[in-house]
């Protein structure tokens, strides 16, 4: 467990199993990313539970066999959005659980899974010739209210046959693919 507030321009997670915990959603033990280009790191899977801020987009480089939780008292407040890349899975949790910032986000090769109840009205721009994920999580269903747009693939569904994904953003301007190779229910409410 690693106590905030913490202010880096980089942070690098290379084993299993650190925590970067807070006291509370309102507390002032931020994960503060500072400088043009912060840059969360995760080799290993690792989980977040207090507010993440920051003046400019921060990447979140997640390895293909590494998990990266947004727990309870998480949110992503920084100003510029949000880069998920590396192959990995960006996990944010239930109706209580972590949270983006309503900036837009970027998807460039990564999976983000959406808790049980979950809302998720961020717009994402989805990177050429890249494959991304948007899922339901384990026994969950979500609703992905924000827009997708770029030339990027974009794999929709959920992890159980029986959950649903529910997709109501306007899509009218995303030039690249959606595919469905996951189990669930899919609902598309808009363009």
């Amino acid at each position: 467990m690693i106590q905030a507030p913490i202010v880096a321009g980089g942070i690098v997670v290379n084993r299993s199993g650190y925590s970067f915990v807070g006291a509370s959603a309102t507390t002032t033990n931020n994960l503060t990313f500072g400088g043009a280009t912060p840059t969360f790191t995760a080799t290993a899977s690792t989980s977040i539970n207090v507010p993440v801020a920051g003046s400019s987009a921060i990447t979140f480089n997640i390895s293909p066999t590494a998990t990266l939780s947004l727990q309870g008292f998480a949110s992503i407040t920084n100003t510029g959005g949000e880069i998920l890349m590396g192959g990995g899975t960006f996990a944010i949790g239930n109706a209580t659980g972590g949270t983006l910032s309503n900036g837009a986000g970027t998807l460039s090769g990564a999976t983000l899974t959406v808790g049980n109840t979950r809302t998720l009205s961020n717009n994402f721009f989805v990177t050429a010739n890249t494959t991304n994920a948007v899922i339901s999580a384990s026994g969950g269903n979500a609703t992905v209210s924000g827009s997708f747009a770029g030339t990027g693939t974009v794999a929709l569904g959920a992890v159980n046959a029986g959950s649903i994904e529910t997709i109501t953003g306007n899509n009218t301007t995303f030039a690249g693919t959606f595919t469905f190779p996951t189990g669930g229910i899919i609902r598309l409410t808009s363009a």
